[in-house]
């Protein structure tokens, strides 16, 4: 619905990590109106450089997205894109999901 704060976290699985379980990894966003126009695009959005507890870890990139979608933006099917750019093995991955938003 409109007005409704929508909270959207990264959970990332699949990084590099080094021998001493170290990682680090940008997290860039973009948000697709149901026209396809660009919304909202940040890169290097989220940062992670810390280690990790144990070799099979997921990690909640900081920060999560807000999102408020207003009555004056347009109703339909909003995409919210992230892409992880793992820096220790150069590599990214693109993940999205959609939410759908109306009166």
């Amino acid at each position: 619905r409109f007005n409704q704060q929508a909270h959207a976290g990264f959970i990332v699985t699949a990084y590099t990590q080094r021998d001493d379980l170290s990682v680090k990894f940008v997290g860039d966003v973009e948000v697709i109106d149901p026209k396809g126009q660009t919304m909202f695009v940040r890169k290097d959005w989220a940062r992670c450089e810390d280690k990790v507890s144990t070799p099979r870890s997921f990690i909640l990139a900081d920060p999560v997205l807000d999102l408020l979608i207003e009555p004056n933006d347009p109703a339909g099917r909003y995409q919210i894109k992230g892409t992880v750019r793992d820096l220790v093995a150069e590599k990214s991955a693109v993940g999205s999901w959609e939410i759908e938003v109306g009166p």
